[in-house]
């Protein structure tokens, strides 16, 4: 307790924790648990009001998909509507 108050009083006046630990031999991890600023801060999430649309790209790649897919899935489907 009595290290507890020290490490206070030393960061009261400024002192870094490095400078604490050499001087009192406590580790910087646990210095800085003992510092009240050293406070957690929650993160910082963007709700959906905020946030941006994602970016749809143009292009190559619409293309290639209606090429790719979309035209051999409609023949497929008119050559098995015909052959009904």
């Amino acid at each position: 307790m009595i290290d507890k108050q020290r490490i206070l009083a030393l960061l009261d006046l400024g002192w870094s924790y490095r400078k604490i630990q050499r001087e009192t031999s406590v580790r910087r991890e646990t210095i800085s648990v003992y510092n009240p600023r050293h406070a957690l801060k929650a993160a910082k999430v963007s709700t959906w009001e905020t946030a941006k649309p994602a970016r749809v790209s143009s292009g190559s790649s619409e293309g290639y998909y209606r090429e790719g897919v979309e035209l051999p899935l409609f023949c497929f489907l008119i050559k098995a509507w015909v052959s009904w």
